[in-house]
């Protein structure tokens, strides 16, 4: 599956081979194809419903960008008639204030064909404006003129109102700290009183012993905190630790589903997340460093095992004291789930017609080698059984079956090149930017294996030339392989550290590595040959077609064995 990403033209010229070889049979194709795309048709007419029942603004144009579809969430908003969608006009219901800006984004998206995002005020029926969110993304022909643009707007009025009410109490606290004694007192009681009664969730947090600990280590001529505790990890264990919940207030209960704050606070912070030694190594750091305050995103773990999404901001608001606000992402990332699934579902249909036109033509053109091989067979036998044996006719039996075995490894070697160097979209790519994607993209079978992923890339690193989607699908690959390689380990022992650096001249090398048991020294040769597997169930293809991918864009891709144990994959590429 993962060098089908460039079979698109493989399979139009296959379907012309197969219309001048197999005459008749292009009917039966047809009906097929015909079949397949009224359920195609009754699919998307089933998605376009289920859209319009979404509980958030969902939105549809042509490629100029006049709406052809508006659900009937935007209706009980604004108001307003979509029955017929190209009446709407978004721009009558946009706070005057804000529409150059979503008119400019909106321009410059249809003039780049990029997807895009802006933040706006829309007026709701009752005559208030409320902040909202709107997303686009186009879909793209073969030629790469838009078809249209799908997208979608949800309410981040609260969200808004949280971050800026945030904001107010992160500057109020810092002019109070530099007041006066009794001024900072009076703004520690406007504090309290909002922490105790707002619905956004707090935490507040005590890092003076674990400040200590980090002072003496900087008092040392520590400067690199992340590769002291990398290769010290104890101490790392003994900082976080240190950190006390001092107090929750209400709204954070809530979210976990505590009725009582004490319970929470009396949680170890180690067990509140599920990446809680990643946001605590990032807290110690933003302490190490004098960082006023970090963010990021995390999965909260509540009352019952419950797992919350949120995304978190912890700032610093004395030398000792850490308060952590969480915003609830639970809402948005079941739309992008939705969203997500119906594109695999889309690249899934695809991939199998794709399978489906290679196997059919794989068929066709080996069975006539097939065929003529087994008649040689047979008349080779006859001929060495005859009495005396015919040597001269069975010698020629034999040249014509190195012939026809030359055939068929001509033909799939042909459909390789065609599968592996076929169409493809090189340009200048930040691997990067790429490393952290291909993580995102994984977040789900990483938890799911409980598997820690580390990107270490050296800084300035140059763009290589490469097809974004075929690199990213050897880096899913690799990562794959190396989380299927660490099943037997206990949960909080998988990891793997994915790093990218210069190498000679004018070479990138990206390495993945995981903590498994490693590659027998017998298997290292034969990894790369095709069908060698040693996975239960496996093709042994995948990283054969890796590698094929690697050296079709100039580089190289080799395995070995870890110094402290584990795989370790390595390729190379050159920069742009």
């Amino acid at each position: 599956m993962d060098g089908l990403n460039g079979g698109g033209l493989f399979v139009l010229v296959t379907t012309w081979l197969l219309a001048v070889a197999v005459g008749l049979s292009l009917l039966a194709a047809r009906r097929k194809l015909h079949a397949t795309r009224l359920a195609l048709t009754d699919s998307r007419q089933e998605l376009e419903q289920l859209l319009l029942a979404v509980p958030k603004i969902i939105w549809r144009t042509g490629p100029t960008g006049l709406p052809d579809l508006v659900n009937k969430r935007f209706s009980v908003l604004t108001g307003a008639n979509v029955d017929d969608p190209c009446a709407v006009d978004f721009t009558r219901f946009v706070h005057p204030e804000d529409l150059p800006a979503v008119q400019a984004t909106w321009a410059q998206a249809r003039a780049t064909r990029q997807p895009f995002l802006v933040r706006f005020r829309l007026r709701h029926a009752d005559g208030n404006y409320r902040w909202m969110s709107s997303t686009g993304r186009p879909t793209l022909s073969d030629s790469g003129e838009v078809r249209r643009w799908y997208g979608g707007i949800i309410d981040i009025d609260c969200e808004y109102a949280a971050v800026e009410a945030l904001r107010q109490l992160n500057v109020t606290l810092q002019q109070r700290v530099e007041e006066r004694s009794h001024d900072l007192a009076r703004s520690e009681a406007r504090y309290r009183r909002l922490f105790e009664v707002s619905n956004i969730s707090f935490c507040e947090q005590d890092i003076g012993e674990a400040k200590a600990l980090l002072d003496g280590l900087k008092s040392k001529g520590v400067t690199d905190f992340r590769g002291y505790v990398t290769a010290h990890p104890e101490f790392l264990d003994r900082c976080v630790n240190a950190v006390r919940t001092i107090e929750v207030n209400e709204a954070l209960a809530r979210l976990l589903g505590y009725g009582d704050r004490a319970e929470l606070a009396a949680k170890p912070p180690r067990q509140n997340a599920e990446n809680a030694m990643q946001v605590l190594t990032n807290q110690l750091e933003a302490a190490f460093h004098g960082w006023s305050n970090i963010e990021g995103r995390t999965i909260l773990i509540g009352k019952d095992d419950r797992r919350v999404p949120v995304f978190y901001t912890v700032r610093l608001i004395s030398e000792t004291i850490q308060v952590s606000s969480h915003i609830d992402l639970t809402e948005r990332e079941r739309i992008e789930a939705q969203r997500m699934a119906a594109q695999s579902e889309r690249a899934q249909s695809n991939r199998i017609a794709t399978v489906d036109a290679l196997s059919t033509s794989l068929a066709h053109e080996l069975n006539q080698p097939i065929a003529a091989i087994m008649t040689d067979v047979g008349t080779g036998v006859r001929w060495l059984q005859a009495d005396p044996p015919n040597t001269e006719g069975l010698l020629r039996v034999l040249r014509r079956l190195e012939v026809n075995g030359q055939r068929l490894a001509d033909i799939v070697q042909r459909t390789r090149d065609q599968l592996v160097k076929g169409k493809r979209d090189i340009g200048p790519l930040d691997l990067i930017k790429l490393a952290f994607e291909t993580q995102s993209l994984l977040e789900g079978d990483l938890a799911a294996r409980g598997t820690t992923m580390t990107i270490t890339c050296a800084p300035g690193l140059q763009p290589v030339a490469a097809d974004r989607v075929e690199l990213q699908q050897v880096l899913v690959n690799l990562v794959l392989n190396g989380m299927e390689a660490m099943v037997d380990l206990p949960r909080g022992a998988r990891s793997i550290t994915v790093t990218a650096q210069s190498v000679g001249e004018g070479f990138i090398q990206v390495a993945v590595a995981d903590k498994g048991p490693g590659i027998a020294e017998e298997n290292l040769a034969k990894l790369f040959q095709p069908f060698f597997t040693t996975k239960p169930g496996g093709m042994g293809i995948g990283l054969q077609i890796c590698r094929s991918a690697i050296e079709a864009l100039g580089g190289t891709l080799r395995a070995r064995n870890g110094e402290h144990g584990g795989a370790v994959f390595e390729f190379t590429l050159p920069v742009a």
